[in-house]
């Protein structure tokens, strides 16, 4: 499905307090915007980001890893091993 570009401010709201995101709390929590800014970039590399015009290095067909993908190099991990 199309979707628009619709450019629109930065918003972070506190949920458990204001259900109708009415309040902006964006410039009171610059900690945690970073954080999430940090987190959405890490994914926009790894995923791309069609509005972005970028293509991610994670990017791969449906389903299919390369022979050579690391991920395919895990190892299964104990939980014993996790204490």
């Amino acid at each position: 499905a199309r979707y628009k570009k619709k450019e629109i401010e930065l918003s972070l709201y506190d949920l458990k307090n204001d259900i109708s995101e009415s309040n902006n709390v964006f410039d009171q929590h610059p900690e945690i915007v970073e954080r999430l800014q940090k987190a959405a970039e890490i994914s926009r590399a790894d995923l791309g980001d069609k509005l972005q015009k970028r293509k991610g290095s994670g990017v791969r067909r449906s389903g299919k890893l390369l022979d050579d993908d690391e991920r395919l190099k895990l190892r299964h991990v104990d939980k014993a091993e996790i204490k």
